[in-house]
């Protein structure tokens, strides 16, 4: 039988049709998953940090809950008008969850920041090293608890990895003067972060400026509780279990009363399907978590990184912690990476800080 031979166009034909369907598909990826060095030098950092980076997504949008945004003074000095609680015919509306601006300009005590044991990172901007120890420690040792920083951003590069089950943020309970916040920024990561200090977001929001990351970063100006209520925020912040004045919802809000609000209030502001949780507010993690039950049932949250010292020492916070996170899949561990979870039975024993994961 004689062979069959193809005229050689069609050969030609085949191959531009087969290189023609490779570029399609690589600008596809390209377009879905683009690889963006950002502010991170590809020799700076361990390989847990080169994930897949994206441009920021959108926040959810959501017609039950009020925000509004609360302005501080402007470089000039101006104070705009003090923001109102909206007006609304619904009975019982929910008290208005606060953005802060992030154009504030506070220049205080500026350096940079130490990442992964590297210096000349992000600049921080903190309080006076006189009056506040951390901000001290800062300005010597350019960190703050930075070996839990770093295993932070490591936990969430971790997860990151997985394209397809969608990106990871930060969700910064107790943002303080920003340590996790802005390294998490810095590196890329959506963050919501949260605080009731004004001084604290003022500083937080210049050092997002300085480093132009203010498109990552949502900062909010309330205190997380389990209802909704005007709360009075104690000048010794460390015991902020301690706010609730009943005189405080006689008062507008002022530097010392803002409002309580739910952490269900916030799944409008949280950019991503998945989140890694960081707890620090001082004694209020019970209340906070109390709120908490739409939250973990729309996002995936993917670790807790919870103070648990005087978490313990408070018996209703920590018997419900333990039944609310069980419950939701979550066992304790020491460390992220360690293969035992932490004793259930025995958590007055727990260390200073936990971590709260489900178990692969």
């Amino acid at each position: 039988m004689a062979s069959v031979r193809f005229p050689e166009q069609v050969f030609v034909l085949l191959l531009v049709c087969l290189v023609g369907a490779s570029i399609i598909t690589a600008f596809y990826f390209l377009r879905q998953f683009p690889f963006s060095a950002g502010h991170i030098k590809k020799d700076s950092y361990s390989s847990a940090f080169s994930a897949v980076r994206r441009e920021p997504n959108e926040p959810r949008v959501s017609s039950t809950v009020n925000i509004v945004q609360q302005q501080t003074k402007d470089s000039a000095g101006n104070s705009p008008a003090v923001d109102q609680q909206p007006e609304t015919d619904s009975p019982g509306i929910k008290p208005p969850v606060e953005v802060f601006q992030t154009t504030v300009s506070r220049d205080e005590h500026c350096t940079d920041l130490m990442i992964m044991g590297k210096r000349h990172g992000p600049i921080i901007c903190t309080r006076s090293p006189s009056e506040c120890s951390m901000a001290a420690a800062i300005q010597r040792d350019h960190n703050w608890e930075g070996d839990k920083v770093d295993t932070a951003m490591k936990v969430m590069a971790k997860f990151d990895r997985d394209p397809l089950r969608g990106r990871v943020s930060l969700f910064d309970a107790g943002c303080n003067q920003g340590v996790f916040t802005i390294t998490a920024a810095y590196l890329g990561y959506e963050v919501l972060a949260i605080d009731t200090v004004k001084k604290y977001l003022e500083l937080v929001a210049t050092s997002l400026r300085k480093n132009k990351l203010t498109s990552k970063v949502t900062l909010v100006r309330n205190a997380l509780s389990s209802d909704h209520r005007k709360v009075f925020i104690p000048q010794d912040t460390s015991h902020l279990a301690d706010w609730y004045d009943p005189k405080a919802n006689g008062k507008p809000p002022t530097d010392r009363v803002v409002y309580a609000v739910t952490m269900d209030d916030l799944i409008p502001l949280v950019r991503t399907e998945r989140v890694f949780l960081k707890m620090d507010i001082e004694r209020s993690e019970g209340r906070a978590l109390r709120g908490a039950s739409k939250f973990f049932g729309e996002i995936e949250v993917v670790c807790i990184f919870m103070e648990w010292e005087w978490v313990k020492r408070r018996e209703d916070d920590r018997r419900f912690i333990l039944k609310f996170l069980t419950t939701q899949g979550f066992q304790a561990y020491r460390q992220p990476t360690d293969q035992k979870p932490l004793p259930a039975d025995d958590s007055m024993s727990w260390p200073h800080d936990v971590y709260w994961q489900k178990p692969n």
